[in-house]
């Protein structure tokens, strides 16, 4: 099974990626990033430089069938340009290169905490790639943490978590959690 991750070279990416190679036997991960390295070293993970404005480029790095396209690039931003370039834009891509891969199942990575726009993008987003008649696998987490983050809100883990016993809304969820959950979906559906 052949599965790219749009930028799998993040923070969840990298958690997906192990537990790709460990829970689906005899898959292929490749890494979509504007990088030049990948951050896992195996055998059966391999780098895709893309760019999300050069779908023949990146589909000259390919197998001609990729069974699984998960988009994984995301982030609010008060500018409406760049809040479509981070969570629109990778959308499409991920689309038109499922058209021409023949990919069955595409995923995505919701988000239920944040500023109104960023959570009202991600919805329109989820429709958008339900609306393909694909098979599609979600997670929508509050907000994610785990070993690996590094940024300041990791300092607020403590109050998400005591605030998500009054909602569900806040309660933060761990990194491995999101990823477990898209890899049993992906087995489900295969």
């Amino acid at each position: 099974m052949n599965i790219l991750l749009i930028g799998g070279n993040g923070y969840i990416g990298k958690a997906l990626t192990k537990d790709i190679i460990r829970k689906i036997p005899n898959s292929e991960v490749f890494v979509s990033t504007r990088g030049n390295a990948l951050k896992i070293n195996n055998q059966r993970i391999h780098l895709v430089h893309s760019d999300l404005h050069d779908v023949a480029g990146t589909l000259s790095q390919l197998p001609k069938q990729v069974d699984v396209i998960i988009d994984l690039v995301g982030a609010p931003s008060q500018d409406l340009n760049k809040l479509n370039a981070m969570n629109k834009e990778p959308v499409y891509f991920m689309i038109e290169l499922s058209e021409v891969l023949n990919t069955s199942i595409l995923g995505y990575i919701g988000g239920r905490l944040g500023p109104k726009s960023f959570v009202r993008v991600k919805k329109e987003m989820i429709q958008k790639i339900k609306d393909t008649g694909k098979k599609v696998v979600l997670v929508e987490p509050t907000f994610v943490y785990g070993a690996d983050r590094a940024d300041s809100l990791v300092r607020m883990v403590p109050l998400f978590k005591f605030m998500g016993f009054f909602s569900k809304k806040f309660k933060p969820v761990k990194v491995e959690s999101v990823s477990d959950n898209l890899v049993n979906q992906i087995n489900e559906l295969r």
